[in-house]
């Protein structure tokens, strides 16, 4: 059994499973039905054996935490001592005993990644600070115990705080090793709080969709998000966009009306209408948000030769993110730019390019949209 389940298999479960010899052989998991699996009926028979013990009240009040899902499943990671670390690695003879790629001091594990570790230390008391209440792990961090549900200093809002900054420093130490990012540690905090803060505010419907940002830094912003529809009419595109800062905070927005042969072509029209709009404003953009695969390949790759027609449009748009010194562009399902679609759609029915600009007045319409959306005014 050793050699096939490893440390994983608990004998404990087997001990409450008598083997008798002298009885009739029968199904002990048969199927209770064609909808049942045999799989199902062993851990379910399993799990009825096993009773209360050796349960962890933890588990529960990890999945109400105010995170996003990613963040949740890698502190479900964490804690079942899954994710790969150097250790996790050498314990599987998949490598050698590396030092912490952080502070160089000590041999990389979770305890010292997420906790004594000198670089992550200096985050935690950043949080403290910012949130006003002192953290700290007196058991260690990957015991867990800090996310117990009668912790009786931490909140589920600080849990979820904790939670989320430890994902943070996880990612910022796989960008050191696998970009040769240099870690940011001064934006974690920042960054823990503001996704927390967004996910409790959000609703259940739009909470994951709305934490785009938060897999960005402070530094990746402006963020432009463009998008383009289409009216019943054959040639008849809308097309919106707006611009929000690092701290998720409205800068201006845009929609108006095009003519387009194709879906791309008003698509690459929409980007074109965006980039020149924030051009003659004397505006920046670091970071734009797109939900057309195909543009995307043509603006990384070049023009493909059955769009040739699309070639000056390409072009220009080159042109302009150039002279933004090339900002990043990024695809993102079209159900994430909320904001951006119902600018797009007003922009149909347009006659001309209207424009939003921070401080100035709104429709109404639009700062409904776009306080839901999580973004200050």
């Amino acid at each position: 059994m050793s050699s096939i389940f490893g440390e994983f298999l608990n004998f404990d479960y087997l001990h409450f499973n008598r083997v008798c010899n002298g009885a009739n052989n029968k199904w002990v998991w048969f199927p209770k039905s064609k909808n049942h699996k045999l799989t199902s009926m062993v851990y379910t028979h399993f799990n009825n054996s096993v009773g209360n013990h050796d349960t962890w009240n933890g588990w529960g009040n990890l999945w109400r935490l105010f995170v996003a899902p990613r963040p949740k499943h890698f502190i479900w990671l964490l804690l079942h001592n899954g994710i790969k670390t150097y250790e996790y690695l050498y314990r599987l003879n998949l490598g050698a005993q590396t030092f912490c790629k952080f502070c160089n001091l000590d041999f990389e594990n979770a305890e010292h990644l997420f906790n004594s570790c000198p670089k992550t230390q200096i985050v935690w008391q950043q949080v403290s600070n910012a949130i006003g209440k002192q953290i700290v792990f007196h058991e260690g961090f990957s015991t867990g115990n800090w996310l117990s549900p009668d912790h009786p200093e931490y909140d589920l809002n600080v849990q979820s705080i904790i939670g989320v900054t430890s994902w943070l420093i996880w990612k910022t130490r796989c960008n050191l090793i696998f970009r040769q990012e240099s870690p940011d540690f001064q934006s974690i905090p920042i960054r823990a709080i503001n996704h927390v803060r967004e996910f409790s505010q959000s609703s259940n419907f739009n909470s994951s969709k709305q934490l785009i940002l938060s897999n960005f830094s402070i530094n990746d912003g402006p963020y432009l998000f463009v998008a383009s529809t289409s009216h019943r009419e054959a040639n008849t595109h809308g097309a919106g966009f707006h611009l929000t800062n690092g701290y998720s905070q409205f800068v201006c927005a845009g929609y108006c009306n095009n003519f387009a042969e194709s879906t791309l072509e008003a698509k690459s029209l929409a980007l074109l209408i965006a980039l020149g709009s924030l051009h003659a404003s004397d505006l920046q953009v670091k970071t734009i948000f797109i939900a057309c695969s195909e543009l995307f390949n043509i603006i990384k790759h070049g023009c493909d030769p059955q769009a040739w027609r699309l070639n000056p449009l390409i072009l220009s748009i080159n042109d302009y993110l150039s002279s933004f010194d090339l900002p990043r562009v990024c695809i993102i399902p079209k159900a994430w730019m909320n904001v951006a679609n119902n600018l797009a759609i007003h922009g149909v029915n347009s006659h001309a390019l209207t424009l939003f600009h921070q401080g100035k007045d709104l429709p109404r319409w639009l700062m409904k949209q776009v306080l839901k959306s999580g973004i200050s005014l």
